[in-house]
């Protein structure tokens, strides 16, 4: 993790030495670079099963959540951290605009983009989680019909169930004809199979909550993607662009104004930053 940090901190010092002129051209990569990556995972996750259903329930509104006022804070908080307002580095680097820059004109540029970003983003966290709700509603049908299995070979006949359906590898639709026949003819022993209630509804409810969202649930849903390792190492490029572009902004907010104040060199203002910064993360 500390060679990890020194490696990070490197890049960033190396980046900022030079000023707008490198950082910016290092920012055309490490902000388009996500787009590129985004794009290839939402048409891959669009072929997957059941990511329509995770898109479904992403545009599938709750009006009940809408007055909790702990969504609109963390609504706000997410819109400030995406915009990057407050932290300097958007006033950082407009003080390299021209004098009759169109500064209207780039703020609402800047929050169409980022609107149009965290969609894209979003239909891509839930698709791929809808997926992964799909193959654990599979799991829990596979261990209910074990238990079915048991029930129907002590208590009734099998010649109730229709002719097609295969023990072996139950789908959702067969399951639930399956439970309805069940429960029509032994409705007073069917509590006592004791199923989990198999629904893609319930899985997405669980899995959309906190912030390990991307982190987790979406990592682990890549373990089920075909050629994994390569969405892996993409998904992580991904997040380190990410990262670096956070931090050229973040920089550049605290180095620029120290230099114009101070008209120190920016090449040992950066570097003894950089020197302070990465022994104080690797605490």
């Amino acid at each position: 993790m500390t060679l990890c940090l020194l490696a990070a901190w490197t890049v960033v010092c190396l980046a900022m030495i030079k000023g707008i002129q490198s950082s910016g051209k290092v920012m055309y990569f490490s902000s388009l670079f996500p787009y590129v990556v985004l794009i290839c995972f939402l048409v891959r996750a669009l072929l997957l099963t059941g990511s329509v259903d995770g898109i479904r329930h992403m545009f599938t509104p709750k009006l009940e959540i809408m007055l909790e006022p702990k969504v609109w804070r963390e609504a706000a908080t997410q819109v400030f951290f995406a915009l990057g307002l407050g932290f300097g580095g958007v006033i950082a680097f407009s003080s390299y605009n021209k004098q009759d820059n169109n500064c209207h004109f780039d703020a609402v540029l800047v929050s169409l983009i980022n609107f149009f970003t965290s969609v894209l983003a979003t239909l891509v966290v839930f698709a791929v989680l809808g997926f992964k709700a799909n193959i654990m509603n599979e799991k829990c049908v596979a261990l209910n019909t074990k238990k079915i299995v048991g029930y129907l070979g002590n208590e009734i006949s099998r010649d109730l169930i229709p002719k097609h359906i295969d023990f072996g590898h139950v789908t959702p639709e067969d399951y639930q004809r399956i439970t309805e026949i069940i429960r029509d003819v032994k409705e007073s022993d069917y509590a006592q199979l004791g199923l989990e209630p198999c629904l893609i509804e319930n899985e997405l409810n669980q899995a959309v909550q906190g912030t390990g969202l991307a982190f987790i649930a979406f990592t682990e849903a890549m373990t089920h993607f075909p050629a994994s390792p390569v969405w892996s190492v993409l998904f992580f490029l991904m997040l380190m662009n990410l990262g670096l572009g956070s931090m050229f902004g973040t920089i550049e907010g605290i180095i620029t104004p120290l230099v114009d104040t101070f008209k120190v060199r920016k090449e040992f203002l950066t570097g003894g930053w950089g020197a302070v910064c990465w022994p104080s993360a690797s605490a």
